[in-house]
């Protein structure tokens, strides 16, 4: 189910022609007038990435009304087109208190069988629990872009405690400038609370999600996509055991091609969608940034990481549950077919009514190797550019994106390549007087020193024996502004 503009003459067919001709259809619809259509999907053009994303929390999922064609299209280096996603988007789980015991509820807004969603835009908290199909509410819960300058303004506000949701229109520009993390964001708020969505006699968990996308036009980021989520207890009872989870349906190059691959190292655990059919498609990675956590609640991180295929799709609240909260590991190479992937993070502690999980988590896409398939060189590419991606989160730094490893600007000390394997580069300032450079590991300690002759210009360091790994860097003392990453 992909879309590439390549003359691959060995794939062009009539089938291939349709789709690529409805996926152009879809991209006019995109960029129309209708923007307050209430499930509009909007596009996003900002670097490398056109993402669709629908007000119900479906993510990149490319259709509305029959999911043939996939959504996340990525521009290549060579200036065309390939499709890496067919669709994403949350589960939420856990166990809700029904008369005198407790039940499985999991809420989702998107599911790869059939693109169906359990939730609605809107607010849970501010707005109605049904969905609201007033054009006050079509207007005012759309999919916002940073960049669209068209009223309601742009909903997260940077306050004095800092980002906020703010529902009401009228009190944004007042409540602070915007608060956006890319060179444009999107943002969406939903709710499961309408119980038309669920099974027969199934209530709703009871949750809001307000998701904010960021994108970048240069740097390291024009391959990313940063993706942050709140999700809300709206109910006035606990929900037990909370598991929040990220299901994708990845789609590189066609259906019946995708492969999967869980890749960790001691430094980040992701997972990279490939095809062994072609030496021109990229590799779509997936990175947890931070599991289920909050001010009060530490972060939980990655508790089990799945791929399976469309014959194994759980079919309800207990099965979905159970699959979400098994803790397993997915690190093998999935067999060939419809992979999809749930990675989930799972807690014991209750999240109390009106309580906030986050949940923060990236896309990201690796140039073709010119190999077919994946080898251990293209997993430790795609290990680096997560480790890379996780740095820069950890350090709150995440506009840092933007700035690749060979376009720092001339107030910083550029590193390259980053990540590197046996050898960095450092450029060093032409107004130093410094002696020496240290590399710390992330416990602070001393692990690499190495002395600077008067008057280089670069410094270069061994890495050979050093472990994969984030490493702060400091000249005479002084710590620079970007981590070095090791790989293997």
């Amino acid at each position: 189910m992909k879309f590439s503009l390549l003359f691959e003459t060995t794939h062009v067919n009539k089938y291939v022609m349709m789709r690529i001709g409805i996926l152009l259809a879809l991209l006019t619809i995109c960029t129309s007038t209708r923007a307050q259509d209430f499930n509009m999907r909007r596009q996003n053009t900002v670097g490398k990435w056109r993402a669709n994303v629908q007000n119900n929390g479906t993510l990149l999922n490319a259709s509305d009304t029959a999911n043939t064609v996939p959504g996340g299209v990525w521009l290549n280096p060579s200036g065309t087109y390939d499709t890496l996603v067919f669709g994403g988007g949350l589960w939420v789980g856990g166990q809700r208190k029904v008369g005198d015991h407790l039940e499985p509820r999991v809420a989702f807004s998107y599911e790869p069988n059939h693109g169906a969603s359990r939730c609605r835009p809107g607010s849970a908290i501010y707005d109605t629990r049904f969905g609201d199909t007033a054009q006050a509410a079509r207007d005012k819960y759309r999919v916002y872009r940073s960049t669209d300058g068209v009223a309601p303004a742009w909903p997260v506000r940077e306050t004095s405690s800092g980002p906020r949701y703010i529902d009401d229109v009228s009190a944004r520009v007042a409540a602070g400038p915007p608060s956006v993390l890319g060179d444009q964001d999107m943002f969406i708020v939903y709710k499961d609370t309408d119980p038309l969505l669920w099974d027969s006699g199934g209530a709703p968990l009871g949750i809001e999600i307000r998701t904010q996308l960021s994108f970048w036009k240069g740097g390291i980021g024009q391959n990313v996509i940063v993706v942050r989520n709140s999700i809300i207890n709206t109910q006035s009872d606990t929900i037990f055991s909370p598991t929040v989870s990220l299901a994708l349906d990845g789609d590189v190059n066609n259906p019946h091609d995708d492969r999967l691959k869980g890749v960790q190292n001691e430094g980040v655990r992701g997972a990279v969608f490939f095809t062994e059919l072609s030496t021109t498609d990229p590799f779509l990675g997936v990175v947890l940034l931070a599991g289920q956590h909050n001010s009060h609640r530490p972060d939980v991180g990655l508790t089990s990481l799945h791929y399976w295929t469309i014959s194994e799709d759980p079919k309800d609240n207990a099965a979905r549950l159970a699959f979400m909260t098994t803790h397993y590991m997915d690190t093998g190479t999935s067999v060939v077919g419809d992979a999809r992937m749930l990675m989930s993070s799972a807690s014991d502690e209750a999240l109390a009514p009106g309580d906030t999980l986050n949940f923060d988590y990236a896309f990201f896409a690796v140039p073709a190797s010119g190999r077919v398939a994946l080898d251990p060189k293209d997993s430790a590419r795609v290990l680096g550019t997560a480790l890379q991606i996780s740095s820069y989160y950890n350090q709150g730094a995440l506009r840092g994106l933007s700035v690749g490893p060979n376009r720092q600007p001339a107030s910083r000390t550029g590193v390259y390549p980053n990540p590197a394997r046996e050898t960095a580069y450092i450029a060093l300032p032409n107004d130093r007087s410094s002696h020496e450079i240290r590399l710390y590991d992330a416990l602070g300690r001393a692990v690499l020193t190495k002395s600077l002759e008067l008057g280089a210009k670069n410094a270069v360091l061994d890495l050979t024996n050093l472990p994969a790994g984030v490493y702060q860097i400091t000249i005479d003392g002084q710590r620079n502004s970007e981590a070095l990453v090791r790989v293997r």
